[in-house]
């Protein structure tokens, strides 16, 4: 279903597989290659997805960082793929701290949910890298 043409089904495919978390993991791959699609939504929702399943940081959130200064539109579905992307870089937590300047640059932006959401997937980041550096001894 993720090799169809129609975007809405590969987007519903992948929302299906983020709901199965990291039971979801075989499909991986085949995610990782949609972040690479020509399709802002489809890319945002493999993003969605491969956060869901707690994949690795190292190896997508360049990726997705990518995709995120890339992409200028307000519009998408399931949701603007700027949102989408926000949000996943945000639940990679302290593995996204590459990501930081990026999504610094929306909270500022002219749309609440936007700032709501870069605001968020900041906590995030910076939360738990806090919380890694107090643990240390």
């Amino acid at each position: 279903m993720l090799n169809l043409p129609d975007t809405r089904v590969q987007i519903q495919a992948m929302a299906a597989l983020a709901s199965f978390g990291s039971k979801a993991v075989e499909a991986e791959p085949l995610l990782i290659n949609r972040l690479n699609s020509t399709n802002a939504s489809v890319a945002a929702m493999a993003a969605v997805a491969l956060a869901r399943m707690g994949t690795k940081p190292g190896t997508v959130v360049p990726v997705i960082t990518r995709n995120l200064q890339a992409t200028k539109s307000t519009f998408g579905y399931p949701a603007p793929s700027i949102q989408l992307n926000l949000w996943a870089l945000g639940e990679f937590g302290p593995g996204a701290e590459i990501a930081l300047p990026v999504i610094s640059t929306f909270v500022s932006d002219p749309g609440p949910r936007t700032r709501e959401i870069a605001e968020g997937a900041l906590e995030k980041i910076n939360s738990a890298h806090k919380k890694t550096e107090t643990a240390s001894p």
